[in-house]
């Protein structure tokens, strides 16, 4: 049978073994062969599957949710479970039926619809997805066109609108609701930023008030879900009324703005019953296009790093690599780690990289939400992964294995924690920076805190934020503890002397001999340190 294979049948195997290994489960169920099937992004099978309404980051969430995790990794050899030997039986059956000399990755699937009380048909089942449909869907090229239709709507689905539709989930499953109705898409649009929640917020309606309407109207249900969710028919209206609202405005994304203007199309819907208690349907539609015709504020431009070439040298030469192309910044908190990534997205926007980094863009995510997603161009995309926790090792890993590229930072004491991270990331050590690169760091960040505290810093006070905070604060790293200095003092000077006043280095050294004020005064041998650098300073 294995020897009717396609490569990506082959493939799909041979990730759905790597998945088990990632859950340290001893076997190969039906679930890890589904995640082994979505794991090639343009397989028939999933081609098929989002035709249908199913997308790969919904599939992993709802598998995910389903799975428990095994407490040893396995060793040796992986078992078929009866069920995933049943499957592959019926894969062969399937392309048989289909009149096919081969099997693919759709008959893989087929296979796994037609075993009933697994994880993988019940997540299927949760998309109402029939084996039937499938079979057409392989079997008739007018089908496939519209697989490709379908495909193309879910993919115009932006980052936010998905993430939209997954916390909407998430408030279902916190009401032990069973399905995913319009009023938890809507409750999860107050998750995310976006022209959704704007408009809401201009229209003085809160999560909360929302919720708690819900509650009173609805309640709670009376178990836990115990599978995935799925959507109602109310719910899956409103997506296509989100669609043609945002043909009729010219766009060709769905965000969630669109996800906002369904929900009202759709009036018989629960979300739509919840939102008129609040606001008529026309004021939320009229608020949306105020703020889509709003001109957008010019971005602020990203601060520009100093002192830290060879580490941006160094992320630049990992990323354009061929393989292991994904880099690992390691240094403690406050050692500048962030603003390294910073400068890199500054000098891509501004054209001072190789022209294999030209078209690159910068996206900062979430590692766990990210694993769940698919990203649209993912030659061209590099995922910025902030403060890595231990927690973060599985999504890392699954990041890791793929594309796009991906930048992550975290702290040694992590570091130490995932130790196997090394087959997927290269490492680049951020030290602490020398005195005169801590300083050059301020002076670049010194017309924030002006604009902030409505004052004027000088070159003197930035100095000597520096040399007594690397001297006092033995606890913390520069330039961290400098900028923290910083931003004290100007708090401090806008208080006690008004606005448009300068903080200098008198201010600085006052700060520090205000918090030793206690032990200058024990002190029986003269003026403290604080004190001598006040007078080195007149």
């Amino acid at each position: 049978m294995f020897e009717r294979f396609t490569d990506r049948a082959r493939r799909a195997m041979v990730m759905a073994q790597e998945e088990a290994r990632d859950h340290n489960h001893p076997y190969v169920g039906t679930e890890h062969l589904l995640l082994g099937l979505i794991s090639e992004e343009e397989s028939p099978a999933v081609e098929l599957l989002a035709g249908l309404g199913a997308w790969r980051a919904g599939i992993r969430d709802r598998v995910e949710r389903a799975l428990t995790r095994g407490t040893e990794p396995p060793r040796g050899h992986l078992r078929l479970t009866p069920e995933t030997k049943r499957a592959l039986e019926d894969a062969q059956r399937e392309s048989v039926q289909l009149g096919t000399d081969y099997i693919g990755p759709e008959h893989l699937l087929l296979g796994l619809m037609g075993q009933q009380g697994t994880i993988a048909s019940a997540v299927l089942g949760s998309y109402g997805l029939h084996l039937q449909a499938v079979r057409d869907g392989i079997r008739e090229p007018a089908a496939r066109d519209a697989t490709s239709s379908a495909n193309d709507f879910f993919g115009r689905f932006t980052d936010r609108a998905r993430q939209a539709l997954s916390e909407g989930e998430k408030s279902a499953r916190k009401l032990n609701h069973n399905h995913l109705g319009t009023e938890h898409i809507l409750l999860g649009l107050f998750a995310v930023e976006g022209v959704a929640l704007t408009a809401l917020h201009n229209l003085g309606i809160s999560h909360d008030a929302v919720r708690d309407q819900l509650l009173r109207t609805a309640g709670f249900g009376t178990k836990p879900p115990a599978g995935p969710i799925p959507f109602t028919v109310r719910a899956k209206k409103s997506l296509e009324m989100a669609l043609k609202d945002a043909l009729t405005l010219g766009h060709n994304y769905i965000g969630t703005e669109h996800l906002l203007l369904g929900l009202m199309r759709e009036s018989e819907g629960a979300g739509a019953q919840l939102l008129r208690g609040f606001a008529a349907q026309h004021q939320v539609r009229d608020e949306v296009i105020r703020i889509l015709n709003a001109p957008a504020p010019a971005p602020e431009p990203p601060p520009v790093v100093v002192g830290r070439e060879p580490e941006i040298q160094r992320i630049m030469q990992i990323l354009m690599r061929k393989s292991r192309n994904n880099a690992l910044l390691v240094g403690e908190e406050g050692t500048g780690r962030t603003s390294i990534v910073s400068g890199l997205a500054q000098r891509i926007a501004q054209g001072g990289v190789p022209a294999g980094l030209a078209e690159v863009r910068l996206r900062a995510v979430d590692a766990t939400t990210a694993a769940r997603e698919t990203v649209e161009d993912p030659d061209r995309t590099v995922l910025f992964v902030d403060d890595v926790q231990p927690w973060d090792a599985d999504a890392l890993r699954a990041l890791g294995r793929g594309k796009p590229r991906i930048i992550a930072v975290t702290d040694p004491g992590t570091f130490t924690e995932l130790p196997d991270l090394g087959a997927y990331f290269q490492t680049v050590p951020v030290s602490e920076p020398t005195h005169d690169e801590a300083v050059g760091i301020l002076k670049r960040l010194r017309g924030e805190y002006e604009a902030h505290h409505q004052v004027t810093i000088t070159d003197d006070a930035l100095d000597a934020a520096v040399t007594l905070s690397a001297r006092h604060n033995t606890g913390r790293v520069l330039p961290g503890k400098a900028v923290e200095v910083l931003d004290e003092a100007g708090a401090r000077v806008r208080m006690t002397d008004g606005a448009a006043q300068t903080v200098d280095a008198r201010h600085i050294a006052e700060l520090f001999a205000d918090q030793t004020a206690d032990r200058a005064d024990r002190a029986a041998d003269g003026p403290s340190v604080d004190d001598r650098y006040i007078w080195a300073m007149s």
